[in-house]
């Protein structure tokens, strides 16, 4: 009898498919990369890790054709890795382009969905953020009150 279970339970184990694995590309630090995937009949789930070492305006772009799914940015850490952006998409062929500012610290993008046998591909391009107007007007100011102390102290 527990020859028949072991038998039943080895057949499942070895049979089980290889869409249910989850890789898991390591970007290391961010700077501009590209992944084309099969993605396999079935349910996938893929995750790219990457690291940003200050904040960055990052531009991801998704084609995809033949699968349904979501597209997320997360934050490790953050608590059960609440998703920052998620993107639902469908349909024959198609695709998503987002930007986004980012902050230093680790994340990773996470595609998942199901597929007949298609496909998708992810571009991310990592820019460095540029000021904001509003940024060199607060300089501007902060230094005029420099000024006007460092006058003041001279005056006495």
């Amino acid at each position: 009898m527990k020859l028949k279970t072991l038998t039943a339970a080895a057949i499942v184990a070895f049979s089980a498919s290889s869409a249910f694995a989850s890789p898991t590309f390591d970007g290391g630090e961010h700077g501009s990369f590209k992944a084309a995937i099969e993605a396999p009949v079935g349910t996938f789930v893929n995750e790219y890790d990457f690291t940003l070492t200050g904040t960055y305006d990052l531009k991801a772009n998704l084609g995809f054709a033949g699968i349904a799914g979501t597209f997320g940015v997360f934050k490790v850490g953050t608590p059960d890795d609440t998703a920052l952006f998620s993107w639902s998409f469908s349909g024959p062929a198609n695709q998503v382009t987002e930007t986004f500012t980012l902050g230093s610290g680790s994340y990773y993008y996470l595609v998942s969905g199901k597929s007949k046998s298609g496909y998708y591909s992810l571009t991310s391009t990592a820019v460095a953020a540029v000021p904001e107007p509003e940024t060199y007007a607060l300089l501007a100011a902060g230094l005029g009150v420099i000024g006007f102390v460092a006058r003041r102290r001279r005056d006495f």
